[in-house]
């Protein structure tokens, strides 16, 4: 999946599991999210860069949208899913 996704080298590329961990980025993926990559979460998390991250609310051009999306999309993951230790240990 790495291989494939640093081929693309005219546009930022990542790949993300359905808890925000971002599993692999070529390098303008890496360089647009450098704030989120940077955060210190191993691996970086775009939930945790959301909501936990004081340099988030100036990251992104509407934090109230990019709030309620990631919101969407974990409470559909734990819906899915409610017995997923690493969403827990997310979440808690």
């Amino acid at each position: 999946m790495q291989r494939v996704i640093e081929s693309i080298t005219t546009a930022p590329a990542w790949v993300r599991n359905d808890r925000g961990d971002v599993l692999a980025a070529n390098e303008p993926g890496r360089a647009l999210y450098l704030e989120m990559m940077t955060d210190g979460g191993t691996p970086p998390n775009s939930a945790r860069f959301t909501f936990l991250s004081p340099r988030a609310r100036e990251f992104f051009a509407d934090w109230e949208r990019a709030a309620d999306d990631i919101v969407a999309v974990l409470r559909s993951t734990a819906g899915k899913n409610p017995y997923d230790q690493d969403l827990s240990d997310l979440l808690g």
